[in-house]
């Protein structure tokens, strides 16, 4: 066991301290800076660039469109479902629940929980998964909770998290069996390509 004079005894070496890059670069290169070598590195100067061997800045390209989404109509009396609409309208929910409900078939086949999706099922599950990124949840089953202190009875009411979950499960937007990488436009994005 020490002793309180063993303490007494250590005592760290400055060099032993010294973490600074500029002693690991000295010591590697066995080349130290002398103290004005050192000042006068410090020192802030002035350097003039003259146009002659600077680049030219690149061509601006004016922008001629308009910004943002062409609607036809009034904006004032849209509701956020009419928003949601001109962007996820019924088109691609009917492809959706055509798709989920195919990719289920595919490879469900044993799952006796699985029925098909409708609709409003997948319109529902796009809602809910909008209201969770608005108000999280460490986990997302704690939104179908009963505890008083975490209760979000909307979800509840709107959905069971059984059905939830095998939406999820099963969520899809294109024809797994139609899809060719030799042919297909861009095959990374195969799975949200033609949504």
């Amino acid at each position: 066991m020490l002793s309180s004079e063993d303490d007494n005894e250590y005592k760290p070496s400055i060099r032993s301290l010294d973490t600074s890059d500029e002693s690991a670069r000295s010591s590697d290169n066995g080349y130290s800076l002398s103290s004005e070598e050192k000042e006068d590195g410090r020192i802030w100067c002035r350097h003039v660039v003259s146009e002659d061997c600077m680049l030219p800045p690149p061509p601006l390209f004016p922008f001629t469109g308009n910004p943002g989404i062409s609607i036809d109509q009034d904006t004032a009396d849209m509701t956020p479902l009419d928003f949601f609409s001109l962007l996820c309208n019924n088109r691609i929910i009917d492809r959706v629940v055509d798709e989920t409900d195919r990719f289920a078939e595919q490879t469900g086949e044993r799952d006796c929980m699985w029925r098909p999706v409708t609709k409003a099922e997948i319109c529902v599950f796009f809602a809910l998964k909008m209201l969770g990124g608005i108000v999280k949840m460490p986990d997302q089953e704690m939104n179908w909770s009963k505890d008083e202190l975490l209760e979000r009875p909307i979800f509840r009411k709107l959905i069971s998290l059984k059905c939830h979950n095998k939406i999820k499960q099963y969520l899809h937007f294109v024809n797994n069996e139609t899809f060719d990488a030799e042919t297909h436009p861009n095959p990374k994005l195969y799975k949200v390509y033609d949504v």
